[in-house]
């Protein structure tokens, strides 16, 4: 799961070459938070949450879900 996000992050560092910076988190690591910068003075804003519930079976991941928001429109919105 977590090595998901981390994979998606890079992918969108390597396609954009901004730079990941997680900028909050809780305490448990359960949620991290930040933004990558996609070009100059536009950044992706990402958000990964780790599931509290755990899979049945170790071959089986936890379920993630990994919020990212922008697009063309979001830029007008400033």
């Amino acid at each position: 799961m977590a090595t998901l996000a981390l994979r998606v992050l890079s992918l969108l560092q390597l396609s954009g070459g901004g730079v990941a910076a997680i900028s909050g988190g809780t305490n448990d690591g359960s949620e991290r938070w930040g933004y990558v910068q996609v070009r100059p003075k536009a950044h992706l804003f990402w958000w990964y949450y780790r599931s509290p519930h755990r899979a049945s079976s170790p071959g089986k991941p936890w379920p993630t879900i990994l919020w990212l928001q922008g697009g063309p429109l979001f830029a007008e919105s400033n």
